[in-house]
Parts: C-alpha cells; sequence; structure tokens
C-alpha cells in the first residue's frame, strides 16, 4: 500500500518545488505589461505645507557700463604762441570787462599800490593812475585777474586796448614809466615786482625802449630797475594812439608781446637765464635768472607813474 504512493508523493513535490523557485525568480520591478500610470504628481502647494515653498530666485544685478573718460583736448601745437582765432575751439574766456558801465564792479580785480585808490572809469574806459579825471605821475595803480594755473591749462592769453596818458617831459627818457605786463605772477596783488614770486613784466611806453624786469633775485642788482634789460622797439611815441595789446603765457614758460596783432618779441624763462628774443627769432638779450621769480600762472598789468587808458580787457586759456 505504502509503495503503490510513493510515486504520487513525489510528483506532488516535484511540482511544489518548482513552484517555489519560480516565484523566488519573479523580478521586484513593475510588471512589464502593465499599463503606465499617466497620474500627474501633484506640485507641493506652500499654502499647505510652507517647507515645500520653493526658495525665492534673485533677479540678476544690471553691471553698470563705465563712464567714457572724457576726451583730452589736441595739444595747440604749432599754433601755440600764437594769439586765438576767434571762437577757436577749446578756449575759454575767463573773463571778460569792456567797462561800459559806469557802475561795473572792478574792486576785486582793481586797486592801488599806494594807500589811496587811484584808478577811474571815465568815458567806458579804466583809467590807471588817475586822480580827478586827471593821469598821476607819482602814483601806481594796478589790475589783473587770477586763480587758475597750469595744471587744467597749456596758455593763457591777456588782450587789452591800451593807450598812455603822458605827463612827463617829452623829451626825457622814461623808459621804466609806462603801462607793465606781468606773466607768470604768484599772486597778483599790489606790488612792484621785487621779490620772488612776483613775475615776468615787461613795459609799454613812448620811448621805443620796451623795459623786462623780474629776472635775477631782489636786492643783488637785478630787482626792480636795474639790472634787467629792455627791448628797442624802435617805436616811440607808438602808445600815444590805441592799440591792441597780446600778452601770451605757455605752460613750457616762453611769454610773447603782440601789439595790433604784431609780433614784437618773446621771451623764454630758463633755470639758469631769462633770454629775449626778436620777431625773427634771434636772442638780443640774456640775463641770470631766479626761477622762483616766475613760479606762478597768474597775469595782470599795472601803471608805472603814467596814466594808463584801458579797454575791453580779457582773458582767454586754452
Amino acid at each position: 500500500m505504502k509503495k503503490r504512493f510513493y510515486p504520487v508523493i513525489l510528483i506532488l513535490v516535484a511540482a511544489m518545488l518548482l513552484s517555489m523557485v519560480a516565484g523566488c525568480a519573479k523580478p521586484d520591478g513593475p510588471n512589464p505589461t502593465a499599463k503606465p500610470d499617466n497620474t500627474a504628481t501633484e506640485a507641493p502647494d506652500p499654502a499647505k505645507d510652507p517647507t515645500e515653498a520653493p526658495e525665492p530666485t534673485e533677479a540678476p544685478t544690471a553691471t553698470p557700463e563705465p563712464t567714457p573718460a572724457p576726451t583730452p583736448k589736441p595739444g595747440l601745437g604749432e599754433n601755440k604762441g600764437k594769439p586765438f582765432a576767434e571762437d577757436q575751439a577749446g578756449v575759454e574766456v575767463l573773463y571778460f570787462e569792456n567797462f561800459d558801465d559806469e557802475d561795473c564792479d572792478i574792486y576785486e580785480n582793481a586797486g592801488t599800490l599806494w594807500p589811496e585808490d587811484h584808478y577811474e572809469l571815465i568815458d567806458g574806459k579804466l583809467c590807471l593812475a588817475y586822480a580827478y579825471g586827471e593821469p598821476e605821475n607819482n602814483h601806481q595803480s594796478f589790475f589783473a585777474y587770477c586763480d587758475k594755473t597750469f595744471d587744467d591749462y597749456e596758455q593763457f592769453e591777456l588782450s587789452f586796448d591800451y593807450k598812455i596818458a603822458h605827463t612827463q617831459p617829452a623829451n626825457a627818457d622814461y623808459a621804466w614809466f609806462g603801462l607793465m605786463i606781468g606773466c607768470f605772477v604768484t599772486s597778483p596783488e599790489g606790488l612792484i615786482p621785487i621779490q620772488n614770486g612776483d613775475g615776468l613784466f615787461i613795459g609799454l611806453n613812448s620811448t621805443g625802449g620796451l623795459p623786462i624786469y623780474g629776472v635775477g633775485e631782489a636786492g643783488d642788482g637785478a630787482g626792480w630797475p636795474d639790472g634787467n634789460m629792455k627791448f628797442e622797439s624802435k617805436k616811440k611815441n607808438y602808445f600815444d594812439e590805441e592799440r591792441h595789446i597780446t600778452m601770451i603765457q605757455t605752460n613750457d614758460k616762453k611769454a610773447y608781446l603782440y601789439v595790433d596783432g604784431e609780433l614784437i618779441c618773446y621771451m623764454e624763462v630758463g633755470e639758469e637765464k631769462v633770454s629775449l628774443y626778436n620777431a625773427e627769432g634771434k636772442m638780443v638779450r640774456s640775463r641770470k635768472n631766479d626761477p622762483a621769480n616766475q613760479d606762478g600762472a597768474n597775469m595782470m598789468i599795472w601803471s608805472h607813474c603814467t596814466g594808463a587808458i584801458i579797454d575791453n580787457y580779457c582773458l582767454k586759456a586754452y
């Protein structure tokens, strides 16, 4: 009886073992034959769960464009030392006064070298070394414009109309009596230039000899007025009539004098000497220089012991 059931039992056991082996071999992943789940995953709701809110994204910062540097003015080149042309590009008018207004305020720029005020406005002109409508022999007065330097400019041009007012004897040599124009002045206040920083001056008169002073050291025989030099213009009584004066100073320490648009002479300020040249470029004089005398950039005029009639006083720079 037992032997008869052995084959059946073996068959059942074998079937059970096969079923167990097939179950163990079944993959853990999804059934490849199953239909895909197309249900979209719901995004987290920040209102329900703040921890699920996305981090805020910062807007990109715009990079400011660099400001372009101003285009530098070209150098004057061959025009250096020459009067500015009308409406020349880059030229600045720093000061202008035609004295037509009898009430114009000239106090800040005009004054006296001595205690009394000896300048007047007469018929729309500035009259230096005048008192009660007449020129004064024994007084000096000045007119200036200041506060600029060569840090910003290559050339300054001072121009004005000028006529001398005689009170001295006509037959005397008064080369040092006239209108003095100063360049490279440190502080253009009332002064007779006899010390360091006073500047380089040239005088305009009717003798034909134009004095130049402000070279050398004060007190060593090169101060005012001895020990300096004169330019012989050969034009006597030239300034008895109104003339247009242009004085130019440049940042390479040269000074040029023009009368009615014509170059009369020019000067070079060196470490050792101040040299004087005629219009053709020939050196005619030279004197030992103390460079501290010409270390400024201001310009001024002053009248020495004779009246000066001034109009259309203008300072330009480039």
